[in-house]
């Protein structure tokens, strides 16, 4: 096994643990996305700070626990909480504003906006409680399906790319990768997910298969937005928090574009 597998293996008993710790509604769903969100946020800041010089992971990390700790209570709870943190938030940077220079004016202005695009970006990380809700149990099933089609989605790309992959996907974003890995990926999670869903969800075949291959290439898409945001900022990684993996965004890029379709899909049909 070479270096880098054997660094992305170990990576893995971190990252394995993690996820089924996910699964588990609604104590182990709820503490594992607020740490992600943590995570998250602190590595975008990095990223949104060398793309714009400015960012504050801890504002945007408000503007997403707020509502998802107000929603703990209710529905207009969580819309309250939200709200209440976005205006404060607002508010704060209006008297920042005010105070500073002229020459610091746009230096508060590209805080506010990468502040905001951080908040965005990593916001579709809330939609995972709503996901684990729609069944609730224990492994929560639609979570299981999502967390199968990216993983091997993932998993596919990496072990076709390295094998046969010649044909660049996109070369300035994201060089190693590969169209015949991108391939590879999406029939592997079509695979796997339609298995998923079909034994866990009771979603007919046609229907676990086409849900299966939206979601995943939903998650290659994900990658390559991180891609786009690193390459501008001139990062390799968001992080080295995870050995082989790199950081938190890293491993849950796919996730960011791939849970609002997994979403629309259990809304869909109603599970």
């Amino acid at each position: 096994m070479s270096s880098g597998l054997s660094q992305r293996a170990r990576g893995s008993l971190i990252v394995v643990p993690v996820g089924a710790m996910l699964l588990v509604w609604p104590g182990g769903t709820l503490a594992v996305t607020t740490l992600l969100i943590l995570l998250a946020t602190r590595e975008a800041e990095r990223l949104f700070h060398a793309i714009m010089g400015g960012g504050s992971s801890r504002w945007a990390s408000l503007l997403l626990l707020a509502p998802l700790a107000g929603a703990l209570v209710s529905v207009t709870g969580g819309a309250i909480a939200g709200l209440v943190v976005l205006a404060a938030f607002l508010g704060w940077e209006v008297l920042l504003a005010l105070r500073a220079d002229v020459d610091a004016l746009a230096t508060r202005a590209k805080a506010l906006i990468a502040t905001l695009a951080v908040a965005v970006w990593v916001s579709p990380i809330l939609l995972l409680p709503l996901l684990a809700a729609r069944l609730p149990a224990i492994p929560a099933p639609w979570l299981l399906w999502l967390l199968a089609v990216v993983w091997s989605a993932d998993t596919g790309a990496l072990i076709v790319g390295r094998a046969v992959g010649q044909r660049r996907l996109a070369p300035l974003l994201s060089p190693r990768k590969s169209v015949e890995g991108l391939v590879g990926g999406v029939a592997l999670a079509s695979l796997v997910g339609t298995a998923v869903a079909v034994t866990q969800l009771s979603l007919a075949i046609p229907a676990a298969l086409l849900a299966s291959t939206f979601t995943a290439t939903a998650a290659e898409g994900g990658d390559l937005l991180e891609s786009l945001f690193k390459r501008v900022a001139g990062a390799e990684s968001s992080s080295t928090l995870i050995p082989g993996h790199g950081g938190v965004l890293d491993r849950i890029d796919s996730l960011l574009i791939a849970t609002p379709i997994a979403l629309l899909v259990a809304l869909l049909v109603g599970g």
